[in-house]
């Protein structure tokens, strides 16, 4: 993954904001769940009700960096900045052990999709990137028209790749709700990634790719 907070932290010195490290990191996660935990809480009391499009994830992240950056009278160059900063794929770092794990995947012949709550830069980051570029398909929710937990997302997905049946389908992520609650309810096998090692009773959970057989 990025370095989220420290991209943010440079960008938002070099914008002449004064917050330090520690109050963007802190900023950073209140804005992020305030933002967004507001889509999960929608989709749990209004079913259906999570729309994504390249304008509203725009929207939602440009919001995010304002609220992060209370300091400063206007973020939109700041925004630009940011967006496309995270647009490019050698700013996104994975985790040691994907490329292991994606590798063995396509050797034996599985079929990997990328599918995410993000906008279509998403696309060309996966593109571009050389242990990323080995999925058979990639979905974002801007291009999907709806955000996870949406049941229409994973419906949209199972649409698209031609999932016929759900035995077929193992979903793995790192958000409990959108990546392993969510697609359970749908009929998918979903462990959740949880690499801080917490557990939740009842669920399949792992904290690295190297434990799936």
């Amino acid at each position: 993954m990025p370095d989220v907070v420290s991209a943010y932290f440079l960008a938002g010195q070099r914008h002449g904001s004064e917050l330090s490290k520690q109050d963007v990191k802190k900023r950073f996660r209140i804005a992020r769940r305030q933002r967004f935990g507001t889509y999960v809480v929608a989709s749990q009391t209004h079913p259906g009700s999570l729309p994504s499009s390249d304008e509203i994830e725009r929207m939602l992240w440009r919001d995010l960096i304002s609220d992060v950056f209370e300091d400063l009278d206007r973020v939109d160059e700041l925004f630009e900045q940011l967006w496309l900063h995270f647009a490019m794929a050698e700013n996104w770092q994975l985790y040691d052990d994907v490329e292991e794990c994606w590798s063995r995947l396509h050797a034996n012949g599985d079929r990997i999709v990328v599918a995410s709550n993000f906008d279509s830069r998403l696309l060309d980051i996966v593109a571009k990137h050389p242990t990323l570029a080995l999925a058979d398909a990639v979905y974002c929710s801007a291009e999907v028209g709806f955000r996870k937990p949406d049941p229409r997302f994973y419906e949209t997905v199972a649409t698209l790749f031609g999932i016929k049946d759900s035995d077929e389908v193992i979903m793995i992520g790192d958000d409990f709700e959108n990546d392993y609650v969510a697609p359970g309810r749908f009929g998918w096998r979903a462990f959740h990634l949880n690499r801080k090692h917490g557990v939740r009773p009842d669920e399949r959970v792992i904290s690295c790719l190297s434990q799936l057989s």
